[in-house]
């Protein structure tokens, strides 16, 4: 009996996975910048700041800390995909800390 529930939910987690659609995250409102002037969408320093700041202040200026997308949704699932600038990996920490 077990091995047949096993299966169903199997079966249910690959008919909910085929049915994903994924949005471009760039339709949606982004919250947390204080301006638009941003040398790339997920940087929360204006552009005008690069020059000016210490390097290492920049940098971390470049984390997308704090920021989040809005959207509404009447899905029973939401799933994300997404990219990091950095490719650092670490064992206590996931890639997107």
């Amino acid at each position: 009996m077990r091995t047949i529930y096993f299966f169903l939910a199997l079966l249910l987690a690959v008919a909910t996975h085929a049915q994903i659609v994924y949005h471009d995250a760039s339709a949606f409102p982004l919250l947390g910048k204080a301006t638009q002037s941003t040398l790339t969408r997920y940087e929360r320093l204006p552009d005008s700041l690069q020059h000016i700041s210490r390097k290492p202040l920049w940098e971390l200026g470049r984390n997308s800390a704090g920021l989040a997308l809005r959207f509404r949704s009447n899905s029973t699932c939401v799933a994300a995909r997404w990219e990091t600038r950095n490719d650092f990996r670490m064992n206590h920490m996931t890639p997107t800390g």
